[in-house]
């Protein structure tokens, strides 16, 4: 039987460290934020929400008919966002943490962790860094809606058994003009 896994991508960030909405920046020729709404919408994920703040953000998921659901506590950090995706995960087996700013995340990557996914945590893993995407078990369930502030999962998957997935591309947050540079640099 397979798992029933909830898609969930994390969108409420405030861009401090780019100076402008990060998700709306163009790369190729569509919006960063749209890879991976795209991804998650074309792989075997039981199903995907995105968790924002933006209207733009919002006319992307309903472009892909992904539910778009409102953070209306963004500025108290990501554990919010956390919050809300566990709220929501009724019925599921596992969570799919993934970020809006990871544009080279596809859904073969996506499939590849759900086939890969042997009820322990999984993480990608790039230049022996854990990176997004992460899925969670529902056994973290309640310890993830703990979370305060503006910190993720990373300390409840150092905690605990976890599995990581290595992988040979470019798999970096873009959350400066210089990552973004790169990434045109790399990929562009």
């Amino acid at each position: 039987m397979q798992n029933k896994t909830l898609g969930v991508i994390l969108a409420s960030g405030f861009s401090k460290r780019m100076g402008q909405n990060k998700l709306l920046l163009h790369f190729k020729n569509m919006p960063i934020s749209e890879y991976i709404i795209k991804a998650c919408k074309n792989s075997n994920l039981t199903n995907t929400i995105i968790i924002s703040r933006f209207d733009e953000v919002e006319e992307i998921a309903i472009k892909y008919q992904i539910t778009y659901i409102l953070n209306e506590k963004a500025d108290l950090g990501q554990s919010e966002s956390i919050k809300i995706a566990v709220n929501n995960a009724i019925g599921y087996d596992a969570i799919m943490f993934l970020s809006a700013d990871t544009p080279l995340i596809t859904s073969q990557v996506i499939n590849k962790m759900l086939s890969t996914y042997n009820g322990e945590i999984l993480s990608l893993k790039y230049q022996d860094k854990l990176t997004n995407p992460v899925i969670f078990p529902k056994r973290y369930f309640e310890d993830l809606s703990k979370l305060e502030g503006d910190i993720g999962g990373k300390s409840i998957i150092l905690a605990n058994k976890f599995d990581a997935l290595d992988i040979d591309f470019y798999n970096k947050d873009i959350d400066t003009q210089e990552d973004f540079h790169e990434l045109g640099e790399v990929y562009g």
